[in-house]
């Protein structure tokens, strides 16, 4: 189990998320071999394709998330305290209250592209 820092606002995933992953993929993976005893085999190849487009595009993502959160410890040492200390604060809560809150988000992401965007969303409303 990881351990959490004030660095990331959301909750842990519940085991439950993970055996019900894991309860779709067994369904999935059923279906297409029930299939393939049928003789379905153009189902079975078009439910395979996707199935690994969806796979590659979750590992692309995952992957990314891991860099930023690298990114995030190297720069700030896990810490929001370290980012909010970094920032512009009075840019940020002037835009925040005049262009709104979606703006002043884009803003800090565009200056610490290592914030993930929960952790930009509770910055500016700790503003």
């Amino acid at each position: 189990m990881t351990t959490r820092t004030d660095a990331d606002p959301r909750p842990p995933r519940s085991p439950v998320y993970t055996t019900l992953r894991w309860l779709a993929l067994l369904v999935i993976a059923s279906t297409l071999v029930t299939q393939a005893i049928r003789g379905m085999w153009p189902f079975v190849i078009v439910g395979t394709a996707v199935c690994l487009i969806a796979l590659a595009m979750w590992s692309v993502g995952y992957a990314a998330d891991k860099r930023r959160e690298r990114q995030f410890e190297a720069d700030f040492g896990g810490s929001l305290d370290a980012v909010r200390a970094s920032l512009d604060q009075p840019r940020l809560r002037t835009l925040r209250d005049t262009e709104g809150e979606v703006e002043a988000v884009r803003e800090l992401r565009r200056e610490t592209p290592q914030v993930s965007l929960l952790q930009a969303v509770e910055l500016i409303r700790s503003l």
